[in-house]
């Protein structure tokens, strides 16, 4: 699922024709880091620049570390999960009329 970027991230990724091409080298190293780069003449799009090599964002075993943080829960001491429903079950129960 791709995410939507933000104006500031968007106008970033937008170049002239012209500064492409006086600063190719430098923005070809740069393309790995950013994905895709457009192109634009006289204000308007018309190519889209995109880098063969896929950004890495992060490696397996990290990526694993994070969902097992997340998968995890929060750690609430010697509550039971019995004790916690009990006090949610009082919470709900002094809210109905």
């Amino acid at each position: 699922m791709k995410q939507l970027i933000d104006i500031e991230e968007l106008t970033k990724r937008l170049l002239p024709v012209t500064y492409f091409r006086r600063n190719a080298g430098e923005i070809i190293e740069k393309l790995e880091k950013v994905g895709t780069i457009i192109l634009t003449k006289d204000g308007k799009p018309v190519a889209k620049l995109t880098s063969l090599k896929k950004k890495k964002d992060f490696d397996v075993d990290e990526n694993l570390k994070k969902l097992k943080k997340i998968a995890g829960g929060y750690h609430l001491g010697k509550i039971s999960p019995k004790k916690i429903k009990k006090i949610i079950m009082q919470q709900y129960e002094s809210v109905l009329p």
